[in-house]
């Protein structure tokens, strides 16, 4: 694979400090194209006007900024220009809301810098549609009447209701009204099926309208984006050409859109370098390789996509990479753990720095954090469309309105009433989705490595997380002696296949012969003065049976020695966790059944005992009478 194209140190430490300025109040002081870094910087520190949320900014990331300014001074020259807050095409607005989908681009010398920034607040739910195709108008109307069904399940309290029990038929009826006005005005915007006209048209020369059904409305912001900067509406020179190298950075959302224009305008990027930026949907990956020729996606894959994240990130490892590991490069963020939502730190863009030298952080491995992220999505990606939609939004619910205190963007209202609608319809099957791949990845080696990293950096600052710490490894240990248990069981089973095979194959081979020879009859009265005639041939391999007993026994201590004791003690731990509501008889029951199943296999053993008991004494019989008979 080409490597020549990896970036240097110093050109990560340049695409840093793009990032990062992307999180300063850009949008808020008046800026102009061809203004350097150092004198955006001036007029942001003296206005005195800005937001809340711009001082907060500024008070975050610009000693970051200044350390590498004060390591690389030159790279303060660069200029800003082509803003996307701005109005570049006269139309008296802003060409993009901020709160979108933002970008820009610093020149300096031969090159030029193409900078997405990372989520705004009002971008997260965007990212899951990242993550699936866009609904089909029979789709969007079916999900309209989902609706009521899943209010029954989501809610049964509400569904107890009497006044809302009473008006169901009057709902059904206005959700079949909003069915109707759904087919006539509020098609989604980036259906296929609306852009016949325009089928002819390709992007970039090469991608065609079904490109829009695997990305997002902020996506496609930043493809337009780049249709602006490589035909720029006042007639200029494209910066596309001006420059001998055309690069484009961007952090999180930002990589992630990165990525993206990366793949699309191959033609005229040299190099990506995503920073803890997600990945896509399997059905765009796969849309890529079908547009772009397997040969030449694998050529953009070795040799302009770059990744640049954190070793416990928790973005970037979602979705499909288009980004092969091998260019993937890891830093370590420096985070430590002093309570939980601390682990949120390890996705900020100010640590890809070490804000004393103002140098790259140091380059490491993927952690714990970041593997056991990049286990969920990879179960999450596997799943079929719906599902995987609604573990998405779920995911993305608790970063939009907590976090981000804020709804969505979108261009229209109707969009809100679409977003909205998969958002309600999302919840009941996404929680139950997301939890069990949560659980499933918290049974493996990944969840494992996961939970010691956080036990170990908070056990000790947090008697909750202590104690979450003591009930995982006691269910992780019960699960793993359940599954030594049933590995046990197979191999009992199958030892037990194999000898009934041998015994069929056995008489198969007697019942061919169809005969009864003399000797037979000769053996038989032999067997008869030996006196073992009520036992029948004596010939049987026992030896067996002995080991399958120390199995049982084995098997009886585990449970009894292990699993009980530690199933009690985990019912112990959740009647103590009370506020979580957890039903601690549905456990009991499942302690108990285990319980059963171990007394069954008592009986069995005394019985396996009892036949090898038998078998010992048929053979000393069956010894003796050769020493002399009766």
């Amino acid at each position: 694979m080409p490597t020549n194209n990896r970036p240097t140190e110093d050109e990560l430490q340049e695409k840093a400090l793009y990032d990062i300025l992307q999180y300063l109040p850009l949008d808020e002081v008046e800026l102009k194209d061809g203004y350097s870094i150092n004198k955006c910087i001036s007029i942001i520190e003296r206005d005195k006007n800005l937001s809340k949320s711009g001082k907060k900014a500024i008070e975050e990331t610009l000693p970051t900024i200044e350390a590498i300014l004060k390591d690389r001074p030159e790279l303060g020259k660069a200029k800003i220009s082509n803003m996307s807050w701005k109005d570049n095409d006269g139309d008296g607005k802003r060409d993009y809301d901020p709160e979108g989908m933002q970008a820009c681009t610093f020149e300096r010398d031969n090159q030029v810098y193409i900078s997405f920034r990372g989520t705004p607040k009002r971008a997260w739910i965007d990212n899951a549609k990242g993550f699936v195709r866009d609904l089909n108008l029979l789709e969007v109307v079916a999900t309209v009447f989902k609706l009521v069904p899943d209010v029954s399940c989501f809610s049964p309290s509400i569904m107890d209701n009497s006044l809302l029990r009473s008006n169901t038929g009057e709902i059904v009826e206005v959700l079949g009204k909003l069915g109707e006005i759904a087919s006539k005005n509020l098609m989604p915007q980036n259906d296929i099926s609306t852009m016949d006209n325009e089928s002819d048209v390709k992007l970039n020369n090469i991608f065609d309208q079904e490109l829009y059904k695997y990305t997002s409305p902020m996506q496609e912001e930043a493809l337009a984006y780049m249709e602006f900067l490589k035909h720029p509406s006042d007639g200029r020179q494209s910066v596309l050409d001006k420059y001998e190298n055309v690069y484009v950075t961007g952090h999180s959302k930002g990589g992630n859109e990165a990525t993206l224009v990366t793949m699309v305008y191959s033609d005229v990027i040299d190099r990506c370098i995503s920073s803890d930026g997600q990945g896509f949907s399997p059905e765009f990956i796969e849309y890529m390789k079908k547009t772009l020729g397997e040969d030449r996606f694998k050529s953009i894959q070795d040799t302009q996509m770059y990744g640049f994240h954190g070793n416990n990130d928790y973005v970037s490892p979602l979705g499909k990479s288009a980004i092969i590991e091998e260019n993937k490069i890891y830093f370590d963020t420096g985070i430590k753990l002093e309570k939980f939502f601390d682990i949120f730190g390890n996705h900020f863009p100010i640590t890809m720095i070490d804000e004393k030298t103002g140098e790259i952080a140091r380059i490491t491995e993927q952690g714990p954090i970041g593997k056991f992220i990049a286990l969920i999505s990879k179960k999450l990606m596997a799943l079929n469309e719906t599902d995987r939609q609604d573990a998405a939004l779920v995911a993305m619910l608790p970063l939009q309105y907590p976090y981000a205190k804020g709804i969505q963007m979108f261009d229209k209202p109707t969009d809100l009433v679409w977003d909205s609608i998969d958002i309600f319809t999302s919840l009941n099957n996404g929680v139950s989705v997301l939890s069990n791949i949560i659980s499933e990845s918290l049974m493996e080696e990944e969840g494992k490595e996961f939970v010691d990293y956080v036990v170990g950096e908070l056990g000790d600052k947090s008697v909750l997380i202590r104690e979450l710490g003591k009930l995982y490894y006691a269910i992780k240990s019960v699960d793993e002696g359940i599954t030594k248990l049933n590995n046990w069981i197979d191999g009992i089973l199958e030892y037990v296949k194999i000898d009934w095979d041998e015994f069929n194959r056995t008489m198969a081979k007697y019942n061919e012969q169809d005969i009864v020879r003399d000797e037979d009859l000769e053996n038989l009265k032999k067997y008869e003065s030996y006196g073992t005639s009520d036992l029948g041939t004596v010939a049987i391999n026992y030896a067996k049976t002995k080991e399958l007993v120390n199995i049982l026994d084995e098997m009886n201590d585990l449970v009894e020695g292990r699993i009980l004791p530690e199933m009690e003690d985990i019912a112990e731990s959740l009647r103590r966790l009370s506020f979580w509501r957890v039903s601690v008889r549905e456990w009991t029951d499942i302690k108990d059944s285990i319980e059963k199943n171990n007394n069954t296999r008592k009986i069995f053993k005394e019985r396996v005992i009892n036949y090898y008991n038998s078998c010992e004494i048929m053979e000393a019989k069956f010894v003796a009478g050769m020493y002399g008979g009766k």
